[in-house]
């Protein structure tokens, strides 16, 4: 847990210094490379759709599949997200 009180002199970059030791690391990264245009790649929707599939979340694996046709129809794996669309 981080916490930061009103009282004292903190700066912003004494708040990111002290986020970095909470959270710094591999998961760090998770942090660091989440953007928004992260959220429209193909790997990345196709990813999130395989990992709710094997979870047996089947819904969400189909919003991310059908999200995925909806993008990259043209994508050599719209295929294979077609075939996983049918599968379930």
């Amino acid at each position: 847990m981080f916490l930061v009180s009103c009282a004292g002199d903190i700066t912003p970059s004494d708040v990111r210094s002290g986020l970095k030791k909470v959270i710094g690391g591999t998961d760090e990264q998770i942090f660091i490379g989440d953007t928004l245009d992260n959220h429209y790649h193909p790997n990345v929707i196709m990813k999130r759709g395989e990992a709710y599939f094997e979870k047996e979340e089947y819904a969400e694996a189909l919003v991310e599949y059908n999200h995925f046709m909806d993008l990259h129809r043209n994508h050599v794996l719209a295929p294979y997200a077609a075939f996983r669309i049918g599968e379930i």
